[in-house]
């Protein structure tokens, strides 16, 4: 982007090999009820979530940044079989996620997730900001934290799924 008023974007993109199916990353990845797991710091639902997520609603909750408690938000943007966007605010900070699910090439079943995610380069706080240096810090942490934190929960539901099968 260039010009007067102009905001400058930070993207990170990361990807994760998940030992789930790309079916059980994707139920995961659209259920509110499996996101409170994966999302940025989640300690609660501030409104009952509905049970799958409704494009364009807020999923609002409670969340920490830098141990300070926030009130955050989780917004669907798009969601087709296998890629979804989704727009994250924590406090002032927002960013967009765009996840991307397939296959893990030569694995029995496993699943590569894909994550970019853009950012603001400066971000408001109170009596300041922060500077991209600042922003890149956060939102590394937040990007690996969520794709961790997805990738984890899904392989949990994978175990237990599989558990259940052979009960």
């Amino acid at each position: 982007m260039s010009g007067e008023g102009a905001i400058s974007l930070l993207t990170l993109a990361l990807t994760a090999k998940v030992a789930a199916s790309p079916r059980r990353v994707w139920r995961v990845l659209m259920s509110p009820a499996a996101a409170a797991h994966w999302l940025p710091n989640h300690e609660g639902w501030i409104d009952a979530p509905p049970p799958v997520f409704v494009p364009l609603c807020p999923l609002r909750f409670r969340s920490r940044m830098n141990r300070l408690p926030v009130n955050a938000e989780a917004r669907l943007l798009e969601a087709r079989p296998g890629r979804a966007r989704v727009q994250l605010r924590l406090g002032l900070f927002a960013f967009e996620a765009r996840f991307a699910i397939g296959r893990e090439a030569g694995d029995g079943g496993g699943s590569r997730v894909g994550l970019v995610a853009s950012f603001a380069n400066e971000v408001p706080v109170v009596s300041n900001s922060l500077d991209r240096f600042a922003v890149k810090r956060l939102a590394s942490q937040l990007a690996e934290q969520t794709l961790a934190a997805l990738a984890q929960q899904a392989e949990y539901a994978e175990t237990t799924a599989d558990a259940e099968d052979s009960n």
